[in-house]
This record gives C-alpha cells, structure tokens and sequence, in this order.
C-alpha cells in the first residue's frame, strides 16, 4: 500500500501543510484546524493509498499522529 504523507508545520502566521512535499495554499490559526484539514483530506483519498498525518516536533522531527480518539502522539 502506498503511503502519502500529509505534514503539518508551524509557521509564523500559525500553520502549514504539506502533502508528500508539496506546499499547500492554505494556512491555518489552530494545529487543531489544521488537523482537521489532514483528516478531511484523508477521508477523500480513496484510490487506496494510505494518508499519514504527521506533525513537526520541536527538535524538527515528524511524527505521525495516531487516530482521532488517541490524542498523544506516536514514539
């Protein structure tokens, strides 16, 4: 299966995406919105690859985001 990679990125206006290294138009006020913003692109990928929602940690690492109901992020 094949993974598409949606990160989420703080910025100096709040935060950015990007999906599989291509920057979006789009910026967010909330990490909260822009959360919301990966899980709606997630739920319209249906051509059967996988959409991993990331976010920047503050060494700079990516971490993927567990679902919804799981609120801390992945080691």
């Amino acid at each position: 299966m094949v993974e598409v990679y949606f990160d989420i990125l703080p910025d100096s206006s709040g935060w950015v995406c990007m999906v599989d290294g291509r920057w979006q138009h789009a910026r967010y006020a909330s990490f909260h919105e822009a959360e919301s913003a990966g899980r709606r692109f997630a739920a319209k990928t249906e051509d059967g690859r996988k959409v991993v929602i990331r976010r920047q940690d503050l060494t700079g690492r990516l971490r993927a985001l567990r679902a919804p109901h799981e609120r801390h992020l992945e080691d």
